[in-house]
């Protein structure tokens, strides 16, 4: 059995080329609670899904940053990734930090961070 070996994403059905680095994360807060007679219970909150992708900047345009701002003018921005045959959507996409930087070997990076709504299995 082969295992994954990049993950690709889309913002609103477009190929984000310049993606290198994906993370997706859906915390959901447990709670434990003891109750008088010692018995446990669990609850628990919503997920609340979060992504950081990271990639390379290209001499000529940044395909990433342009394509999401395209997308957000267009009202609503939709990350899709691929994990093997399923496919998953983060709905309702915004960035929470923009990072760029480049050191004295040549590398020049961008880092964004933001969270959506819900995550959904679409394929």
């Amino acid at each position: 059995m082969q295992g994954i070996g990049r993950i690709p994403v889309t913002i609103n059905g477009s190929k984000a080329i310049a993606v290198t680095d994906v993370d997706v994360s859906e915390p959901k807060t447990q709670v434990q609670k003891a109750t008088a007679d010692g018995t446990v219970i669990r609850s628990e909150g919503v997920p609340l899904p979060k992504f950081t992708l990271k990639g390379g900047l290209l001499k000529d345009k940044q395909v990433f940053l342009s394509l999401f701002d395209e997308a957000s003018k267009q009202g609503q921005v939709d990350l899709g990734y691929r994990l093997g045959t399923e496919e998953y959507v983060l709905v309702d996409c915004g960035l929470d930090n923009i990072q760029v930087s480049s050191d004295s070997n040549g590398t020049a990076t961008f880092s964004v961070s933001g969270v959506a709504t819900e995550r959904l299995l679409v394929a």
